[in-house]
């Protein structure tokens, strides 16, 4: 999923996210079962895809923009769909740090 020499992200064999991407092509592409646009009317918005499969993961994507150009990307996984329509209001934070073993270990498996 992560082109550690470039950064860039692979969806599929035909979807790559890379840095500076616009908010208009990634927003377009469609990916995911559920898409929400956030704009904090200060030149920075938030593109959240959910439900992007990508391999026998989940992912909730988070893409924030500047100027309308990629600059971040904030990235969470599971191996079950994730609910579109919970939200913060269903964080418990011994569960989330029960998750941590898995996250290190995706994150040395993806970078190394």
């Amino acid at each position: 999923m992560i082109n550690i020499i470039n950064g860039h992200l692979t969806i599929s064999s035909t979807i790559e996210i890379k840095p500076n991407d616009t908010l208009e092509i990634l927003d377009q592409l469609g990916i995911g079962e559920y898409q929400e646009l956030q704009d904090l009317s200060n030149g920075y918005c938030w593109l959240t895809l959910r439900n992007v499969r990508v391999k026998d993961q989940y992912y909730i994507i988070s893409l924030g923009f500047k100027n309308k150009l990629l600059k971040f990307v904030s990235l969470v996984f599971d191996n079950d769909k994730f609910s579109i329509n919970s939200g913060w209001g269903i964080w418990i934070k011994e569960e989330e740090l029960n998750k941590v073993p898995k996250f290190k270990k995706w994150i040395k498996e993806e970078l190394g």
